[in-house]
């Protein structure tokens, strides 16, 4: 990548689709900041990210995990309960196909989820690790209303559109160099809140779709102020927008939320001791339906479409006598600092 000559101006502007890339191997060069076809294939590809090596972290899914998980999911989308639902059968037939001589890449396959979600906190970790004098990574949560639908209706979200504002809005804030946001969705039952008069207006039982990401920025308060406006009001979410006080981690769990392979429920309780509204350290699982629904509405969205990327781009690294081909991220240079 050519250097500006001169100094840097000392600000961070927006990334452009015309920014220069590097003039070597562009043959997975797609759409700028996308997670192309080609680019997913060799990520699918590489049986690394199916397996159990690095990365690692607390808690990790293993490949044992994934394989039983997809056998349960082809079983549950293949029950009779689930004929008459678009698309259950040829889902089936997908997951219960994936091998490692053929995966299938579909996102609602636990196991290519899995390897997804090995291949970004490997590719992000690297970005992370790599510091900026002048800058911090921060960690964010934002629950936009336009994500809440009906259980039966998760397949008809606009993703597209809440990831999308989300890119917009970090691409144009000159305080930040880069970010990585991604989409999460539970399944959130008030039923309890309802009960106890704590709600009176919106769903009891309704998909929620949040956004997580991480972002490097000179400064916090910029990130808010860019996303803050994204939020409209809604009766029945508590804090729309959460950014960690303390800079990111950098840690392989922290990065690993950014696309997470299974989808849960989120039941709050009252906690009579501390006198407030919690929910359980550890999520419930989805229902049988709830899940059939979400590995449709998955399938449908696909890694490429959950992901958004703010001044990165990922670019094919070529095979050597050690190591197989694979797909990395590449800061891009942005306005007069080099990246």
């Amino acid at each position: 990548m050519s250097h500006p000559k001169g100094k840097p101006t000392g600000t961070v502007t927006p990334w452009r689709r015309s920014d220069p890339l590097p003039e070597f191997n562009r043959t997975l060069f797609g759409p700028f900041g996308c997670l192309s076809e080609p680019v997913l294939k060799v990520i699918h590809a590489e049986e690394r990210w199916h397996g159990d090596g690095d990365p690692t972290w607390k808690k990790a899914p293993s490949a044992a995990d994934a394989y039983g998980k997809a056998v349960a999911a082809a079983a549950r989308l293949g029950h009779r309960n689930y004929k008459g639902l678009t698309g259950t059968a040829a889902l089936a037939l997908i997951i219960a196909s994936c091998s490692p001589e053929s995966r299938c890449g579909s996102h609602a396959c636990p196991s290519c989820a899995r390897c997804d979600q090995r291949w970004l906190v490997h590719a992000v970790g690297k970005v992370l690790r790599k510091p900026q004098v002048g800058f911090q990574d921060f960690a964010f949560n934002f629950v936009m209303p336009e994500g809440q639908t009906a259980i039966r209706d998760l397949g008809g979200v606009d993703f597209d559109t809440i990831l999308g504002k989300c890119r917009i809005a970090l691409s144009q804030c000159n305080e930040v160099a880069f970010g990585i946001i991604g989409i999460d969705t539970s399944a959130n039952d008030d039923t309890d809140k309802f009960a106890k008069k704590k709600l009176t207006r919106g769903p009891r039982i309704y998909w929620q779709v949040h956004v997580y990401g991480i972002v490097r920025t000179r400064s916090r308060q910029a990130v808010w102020d860019a996303l803050r406006p994204l939020f409209g009001k809604s009766a029945n979410i508590y804090r729309p927008l959460y950014i960690s006080k303390k800079p990111f981690d950098g840690s392989n769990k922290g990065i690993s939320y950014i696309s997470k392979p299974d989808g849960f429920r989120h039941v709050p309780y009252f906690d009579e001791q501390r006198g407030e509204w919690n929910t359980p350290h550890k999520p419930s699982a989805l229902t049988a339906r709830e899940q059939v629904y979400y590995l449709l509405a998955m399938h449908d969205l696909g890694f490429a479409r959950r992901i958004a990327l703010v001044g990165l781009h990922p670019l094919e690294t070529k095979a050597t006598e050690n190591k197989n081909r694979g797909v990395r991220l590449h800061r891009v240079h942005r306005g007069g600092s080099a990246m």
